[in-house]
């Protein structure tokens, strides 16, 4: 068992499959007292008076499933996110690949839950949440300590949970994201196992100098363009590197990315290839220091959907 499922079964060793009857306990009463006893003794109660017993009840806390929130938070939450929830702590079979990738909302102790039956099941060692709208940073963090791959469609991130996740071993797949900060990308390109941003359209030269540095498989199939710095930056990678969504590349680009592959011009890729950086195989290769004139009549002539910049 890993030091996470120790965590939270000493968190939860009373019952480790945290099974709950019903989800919702008071964790912060509302304070009525006084309203009560004016209505016990026949005092007069003012509108003063029902509007601090309102607020006191609108402020009350309720425990969801180890989570706080008010009454009006949990009214956010779907109907359908509360009984898969429930679904998910009251069986004692692990979590279903399509009961996953209908949550919308993710309860602590639902998480905390997946996290151990997955564990414990050597074919399904990952967690794929496509519909999770949002995630808090201690969530993250649990994540990325587990041993299992992981897939998050999230379109963006803090750079507390790029930080985090930089700690994760396994596959980490955050394809939904489209743009990233300098920071966010410093920390992911310290992540040591496959990594897939096929969303990000493009990236900065800092970004590019930082993705270098991985030396897990990095995608990067989103990305159509690539400046000079990039391509030079992407010559140093010390990792696998998949560049398939380019749509054209100038000269120096292509000597550049031709230079960390060890060979003299680019082989377009092929299974056997054991090639560091996958282009692919019809992008075109244009001089450098083109004219706007020229660039348009190029892109019209192979019918690119780019802007070139």
């Amino acid at each position: 068992m890993s030091n996470l499922d120790n965590k939270i079964f000493e968190k939860n060793k009373s019952n480790p499959d945290v099974k709950t009857p019903e989800y919702i306990g008071f964790s912060k009463k509302p304070d009525i007292g006084s309203f009560k006893e004016k209505i016990l003794k026949n005092k007069g109660i003012t509108k003063k008076d029902i509007s601090n017993m309102m607020e006191e009840i609108k402020s009350s806390k309720i425990s969801v499933f180890g989570q706080e929130m008010t009454k009006e938070e949990l009214g956010k939450i779907s109907k359908e996110d509360i009984e898969l929830s429930k679904k998910i702590l009251n069986s004692n079979a692990n979590v279903d690949d399509e009961d996953l990738e209908k949550l919308t909302y993710l309860f602590p102790d639902v998480l905390n839950k997946i996290i151990i039956k997955r564990n414990q099941d050597p074919f399904l060692n990952y967690i794929n949440l496509p519909h999770l709208k949002s995630i808090s940073d201690e969530q993250i963090k649990i994540f990325a300590m587990s041993d299992l791959a992981l897939g998050l469609f999230l379109t963006t991130i803090t750079d507390k949970q790029a930080e985090y996740l930089s700690t994760h071993k396994k596959s980490l797949y955050l394809c939904s994201l489209v743009s990233i900060t300098d920071k966010q990308a410093e920390y992911l390109s310290k992540h040591r196992a496959e990594l897939k941003l096929n969303g990000l359209v493009s990236i900065t030269d800092k970004q590019a100098e930082s993705f270098s540095e991985h030396q897990g498989d990095l995608y990067l199939n989103g990305i159509t363009l690539l400046t000079n710095d990039q391509a030079k930056a992407f010559s140093k990678t010390k990792g696998y590197l998949s560049l398939m969504g380019l749509t054209m590349v100038s000269e120096t680009q292509y000597r550049e990315l031709s230079s960390a592959n060890n060979r003299d011009e680019i082989k377009f890729y092929s299974e056997e290839d054991d090639r560091r950086i996958k282009l692919p195989s019809l992008v075109p290769i244009f001089k450098d220091n083109l004219s706007d004139k020229e660039i348009k009549k190029i892109i019209k002539k192979y019918k690119l959907q780019i802007k070139y910049e």
